[in-house]
């Protein structure tokens, strides 16, 4: 961050001890908006930092945008349509090697868009897994976290599904999947395995949202519908699992969340916006904190326990074992990243005229 920033900024100290890290706020960023499009719902907004550079996906009108440190805009990519470059259903996007690549739920696609040339080049994307929200490198080779949906009315038998592609330099191609299927056996169900076309799938799927991370040669994954993290090998492509434990989290496969779900839809009271999802501890943010050797997990309180507080989010955190550390109810979402020095952190606060306003915060050490 620029030196002018770090000097005129007002120093506050955010979170207690207990929390296992502070935070430290540096600085608030403005970033330029046509109109509140711009991360319009904190639970799906996306920001990657890389080189310098803060990139965003908006909501609606289906774009990633690209701004400086101080919230400029700089430039816009994609936009609805089905040229290149466009997207019918912009989800998950990443950055690496100077190249923005983005899933296409839509219209089945990978789309790879070069920031240095602007060539854009598309890969078709194995249908099976067109519901990926997270992109992670590991070398050549580009892993997709998302789910197979077995059976959709049985949210607790879902499938994670993590596609691997060659990015190599001329041979961008899918390779395999990698599936599991339950808590002791995986397959690798390769090219041949053919996805159920029920429409219904949709809506259902997108509010599932698997949040990986990558550490070291292993990608880590967070669900909704499960009570443990998928730690899954990149090298070997094998699975194994940690248990998720911190006080009061309850384990999914102790209830029916179908039946609860149809319960509170049957109340002429009950709020229309409840889903699936609503009924578990669902995860929004998952972060590698690698300065301070932490996992952070952001969960969305179950319905039950937020519908009278005004805090919705609760923040957990994990040693590098996934022991339970602390856990601190948010009202804001926090969107961690790494800066090449230090971990850093944004919150969203609110919109103002034509911009969105964030505070900018460095993660810090409990003395």
């Amino acid at each position: 961050m620029k030196n002018k920033l770090l000097l005129t900024s007002f120093v506050t100290i955010f979170f207690i001890n207990i929390f296992a890290f502070n935070l430290e706020k540096i600085d608030t960023i403005y970033f330029d908006s046509a109109s509140n499009e711009l991360l319009a719902n904190t639970s799906n907004f996306k920001v990657i930092y890389d080189s310098e550079k803060y990139y965003i996906k908006t909501r609606y009108d289906q774009k990633i945008i690209e701004f400086n440190q101080d919230g400029k805009k700089i430039k816009e990519f994609g936009g609805k349509g089905r040229g290149p470059g466009e997207f019918g259903g912009l989800l998950g996007f990443g950055i690496n090697k100077n190249k923005i690549i983005a899933i296409d739920y839509i219209l089945y696609r990978i789309t790879i868009i070069d920031l240095q040339t602007n060539k854009i080049e598309t890969i078709p994307l194995k249908v099976d897994n067109k519901y990926s929200f997270n992109l992670n490198f590991f070398g050549n080779n580009l892993f997709l976290c998302g789910h197979y949906a077995k059976n959709i009315l049985d949210p607790l038998n879902e499938l994670f599904l993590i596609s691997k592609y060659d990015f190599s330099k001329k041979n961008n191609n899918f390779i395999s999947n990698y599936i599991r299927i339950d808590l002791d056996y995986t397959e690798n169900f390769g090219k041949s395995n053919k996805y159920t076309k029920n429409k219904s799938i949709k809506s259902f799927i997108t509010i599932k949202q698997p949040k990986a991370i990558k550490n070291g040669k292993k990608l880590i994954i967070a669900d909704p519908f499960l009570s443990y993290f998928i730690i899954f090998d990149s090298q070997n492509n094998k699975f194994i699992r940690k248990e998720i434990n911190f006080p009061d989290y309850v384990k999914p496969n102790k209830f029916n969340v179908l039946t609860e779900y149809k319960k509170m839809r049957k109340h002429k009271d009950s709020n229309d916006g409840i889903e699936y999802g609503d009924f578990v501890y669902c995860p929004v943010r998952f972060s590698n904190l690698r300065s301070i050797n932490k996992y952070s997990i952001i969960y969305k309180l179950p319905y039950q326990k937020r519908k009278n507080s005004e805090k919705k989010y609760i923040e957990v955190v994990f040693d590098r074992d996934f022991n339970f550390l602390s856990s601190h109810k948010v009202e804001r979402i926090i969107d961690y990243y790494w800066n090449g020095e230090n971990d850093m952190a944004l919150k969203l606060l609110n919109f103002e005229n034509d911009k969105a306003v964030f505070e900018l915060y460095k993660v810090k050490h409990t003395n």
